[in-house]
């Protein structure tokens, strides 16, 4: 071979290389914003003896607007309302007036859970619902929590993250 053409293929390789390395800081950078969304997140909604120790990033999707409402919104709310009914049902009918209070509390919940049921189907039929553009990541991560000095069992979790690395709650689950 020719030097230049050795030259050349030193210099491809290089190229390669390069680009290479920066799609990985790329993604890494994105990796690390992710567990520290979550991380934050998590310790916000954690007893206080329980602590996040690590988080282990297994897959991360990009998801529009109608595969968010699809894949993260409905089946959060779906669940939801599948608890609540379990929760009304565990009720007696013929309880005292505080039960049937508390019945009732979980009733309108239901309601509220199949009116946005109702409007998550009005809005996947809405052709114009079909975007390109990104609504979130959604990382499916491993977490690794401590309480006191001690390790426990890892947990997984899927979280919806905005672009702007906020975890997104769904909207049937009141506060």
């Amino acid at each position: 071979m020719t030097s230049n053409r050795v030259l050349g293929m030193l210099l491809a390789a290089a190229v390669v290389c390069g680009l290479m390395s920066c799609g990985n800081s790329r993604q890494e950078r994105l990796e690390n914003n992710l567990k520290e969304a979550i991380s934050v997140y998590m310790s916000e909604n954690l007893p206080a003896d329980v602590s996040v120790d690590s988080i282990v990033v297994l897959h991360i999707d990009s998801l529009s607007d109608y595969s968010y409402l699809l894949f993260v919104e409905k089946p959060v709310a779906e669940n939801y309302a599948e608890q609540l009914n379990m929760e009304y049902n565990s009720y007696p009918e013929d309880g005292d007036v505080e039960v049937l209070e508390q019945r009732q509390r979980v009733a309108d919940k239901i309601t509220g859970v199949v009116s946005r049921l109702e409007a998550l189907d009005r809005e996947l039929s809405d052709p114009r619902t079909d975007s390109t553009n990104l609504k979130c990541f959604f990382a499916a991560v491993r977490i690794y929590m401590k309480k006191g000095n001690q390790v426990m069992e890892p947990e997984y979790y899927g979280f919806p993250v905005t672009p702007d690395f906020r975890v997104l709650e769904s909207e049937a689950i009141p506060e």
